[in-house]
């Protein structure tokens, strides 16, 4: 029957006894972090459109794509093609402390650590030519305070008529070691 579903999302392999536990209890899926935005989306509507009992109208499926990237832990920053933010989820603010659209229209890059630009380029680009990143990239990121935050990120392809050209870049939070 439709109805709630439950997908469980963590830092844990899928092998692990807890995941498994949750999926023996009735979770549906499960999603390792750093998470994919366009991964999640396409979950979540392949599941509306097997257990809904008919097609839900692309209203609803566009208000549920809006509130899980509302409501996840990571940041969802799309990034153009010359390296402008295109689009920033709720979560960026919450992460970084700028207000939400803070961050729009402004070049990435002035965001990173100096010392993590070279390879923050190389790793954005990635994105653009072979599609997704093969490994995740730690990298500093300024907050509104001017205090500096130790990010993990994962960049994919992204193409859509709004954006032209651009990438998805999936970020969290990580602990200094």
């Amino acid at each position: 029957p439709y109805g709630p579903q439950v997908v469980l999302v963590g830092d844990l392999s899928k092998r692990s006894s807890i995941v498994a536990d949750g999926l023996d209890s009735g979770a549906i899926d499960y999603l390792q972090k750093p998470i994919d935005p366009i991964e999640l989306y396409e979950r979540c509507s392949g599941l509306l459109a097997t257990d809904a009992p008919a097609a839900l109208p692309m209203d609803e499926d566009e208000n549920l794509f809006l509130s899980l990237i509302d409501n996840i832990s990571e940041a969802v920053t799309i990034v153009g093609a010359e390296g402008s933010v295109l689009f920033e989820s709720p979560s960026a603010a919450r992460i970084l402390g700028y207000a939400t659209g803070a961050l729009l229209g402004k070049q990435m890059a002035e965001f990173v650590h100096p010392a993590d630009l070279s390879e923050f380029n190389e790793f954005i680009n990635s994105g653009y030519w072979i599609g997704d990143s093969a490994d995740s990239m730690e990298y500093r990121l300024r907050c509104d305070d001017g205090s500096w935050k130790l990010v993990e990120s994962v960049v994919r392809s992204i193409h859509d008529p709004r954006f032209g050209s651009a990438v998805a870049v999936t970020s969290r939070e990580k602990a200094y070691e």
